[in-house]
């Protein structure tokens, strides 16, 4: 299982989403400053934190948060099929950092994901694949069959985990245009 952990935190590059730019029609910098706030105190535990830097005047937010993402466990059921101790879908905290710059009737949005995968590609990356053989290769207790069982449950392993990664990054997105949206500074409820 330490080749398992070794093989999950693959020393290489952040995640990084382009930034995404959002039109709110009708709203002014202040407003949607005021809104994304709100929205950062209702998703996480403690917004105060959170939140490393909230400059109203300059209309940005910087927000670092911890994250959990639930994947299929095929590397830890390919080593040890019957044992009823290695569960099916395994769950692994990332760190995550969210950019925010306001302007009037707009916001720029940009998530870091603070983890080692390449995810430029969707399938695991040359390198990635290359850490992982060198991991399993020659391991002792382990036979030929075996290895390369484990060699490919666990590239799958890492492309499940940046399929998941790439998920959180579009919800996050999409929460915050959503609520922006949705949310009434009328008073009319």
């Amino acid at each position: 299982m330490k080749k398992l952990g070794l093989t999950l935190g693959l020393a290489l590059v952040s995640l990084l989403m382009n930034a995404q730019v959002f039109e709110v029609e009708g709203k002014s910098k202040d407003e949607i400053h005021s809104i994304i706030n709100q929205w950062i105190a209702e998703n996480y535990n403690s917004a105060n934190n959170v939140i490393q830097m909230n400059d109203k005047e300059a209309g940005m937010f910087i927000v670092k948060g911890i994250n959990s993402i639930t994947y299929k466990n095929v590397s830890g059921k390919t080593m040890m099929p019957n044992n009823p101790y290695v569960t099916e879908y395994k769950t692994i905290d990332t760190k995550h950092t969210i950019k925010i710059n306001i302007r009037d009737g707009k916001y720029k949005l940009k998530v870091d994901i603070n983890e080692d995968y390449d995810m430029s590609i969707e399938d695991a990356s040359e390198t990635e694949k290359l850490i992982i053989r060198e991991q399993w290769i020659d391991a002792p207790m382990v036979g030929k069959k075996k290895e390369l069982r484990m060699i490919d449950a666990s590239i799958e392993d890492v492309v499940l985990i940046k399929k998941e990664l790439r998920d959180f990054i579009s919800d996050k997105g999409m929460s915050i245009s959503n609520y922006i949206a949705e949310f009434n500074t009328d008073g009319d409820w």
